[in-house]
């Protein structure tokens, strides 16, 4: 079972069809995985089984690792990136 992000598939990264290093969208791409964590944290705290809730847990700590390495990329805009959390809070009705 997986909601996002699996433990277990093998990777489809094709290194041929990737967009060089210097750039990429880190700032676009890190707000997209934040999204994931806020969705993934509401699933916690109101989990329809045990079973998901356990999983949502595994995939927070793969989402998080997501995040912090797109933080550490030189296109990287903290405040961008604080300014896209904040309207991503408030989409989710949580600010």
């Amino acid at each position: 079972m997986k909601i996002l992000y699996s433990d277990t598939e093998k990777s489809t990264f094709d290194p041929r069809r990737a967009v060089p290093y210097h750039e990429q969208k880190a700032t676009i791409n890190a707000l997209k995985h934040y999204e994931n964590l806020l969705f993934l944290t509401r699933i916690t705290e109101e989990p329809k089984s045990f079973m998901e809730r356990m999983q949502a847990e595994k995939e927070l700590v793969i989402c998080q690792r997501k995040i912090d390495h797109w933080r550490r990329h030189p296109n990287f805009s903290t405040k961008d990136f604080s300014e896209g959390c904040l309207i991503k809070k408030k989409q989710w009705g949580i600010v």
